[in-house]
């Protein structure tokens, strides 16, 4: 992997001279998320933090202030980032990997706001007794489908059976059986 210290210290310049001050986490990432829109094409992308994990917010979504991903790792671009020491110090150390959401990198200095972070809600598992209830339901319905079939057929066969026999009445006062030819 590339060593892009320089560049992490060429950021953090530039906006030391449009007089960014690095006192909070939030400062921090300013560099981070630079760094991270200026390897996209490398593959860095921004690492989502927990609410209870150490990080910054932006737009309302915590991310890591000192840490950007890379398909073959991930990497420390910042020594002492962030609160107490804001050392913010320029690095590139290699910190392994994790499990952690990743968030494709967006341009701090474009007017639109990033992207949410592609994280799926948890999925809440089906209530069982709805399913049985609905399954003993569709049970009955198959069961009085079946026995209407079968009442149908019996009619029909019936029908036939009468046909076959020939068909009996009454005209004009006379019994009559009409038979088939």
């Amino acid at each position: 992997m590339t060593d892009h210290t320089s560049l992490v210290a060429d950021i953090k310049a530039a906006l030391e001279a449009k007089g960014q001050t690095f006192t909070t986490n939030e400062d921090a990432f300013q560099i981070t998320a630079r760094v991270a829109w200026a390897l996209k094409w490398e593959g860095a992308q921004l690492v989502t933090k927990t609410a209870a994990q150490n990080g910054a917010v932006y737009h309302g979504v915590k991310y890591s202030h000192d840490v950007i991903a890379f398909p073959d790792g991930w990497v420390d671009c910042l020594a002492n980032a962030g609160p107490p020491s804001n050392e913010n110090r320029p690095a590139w150390t290699a910190t392994g990997r994790s499990d952690a959401p990743l968030v494709a990198p967006f341009d701090l200095d474009a007017s639109a706001w990033p992207p949410a972070p592609d994280v799926p809600p948890p999925l809440s598992p089906p209530d069982v007794s709805d399913i049985a209830a609905d399954i003993m339901g569709l049970s009955f319905h198959v069961q009085a489908l079946d026995l209407a079939i079968k009442q149908q057929g019996e009619q029909l066969e019936n029908i036939r059976l009468r046909q076959q026999r020939g068909l009996r009445g009454q005209l004009f006062g006379y019994t009559i059986t009409l038979t088939p030819p």
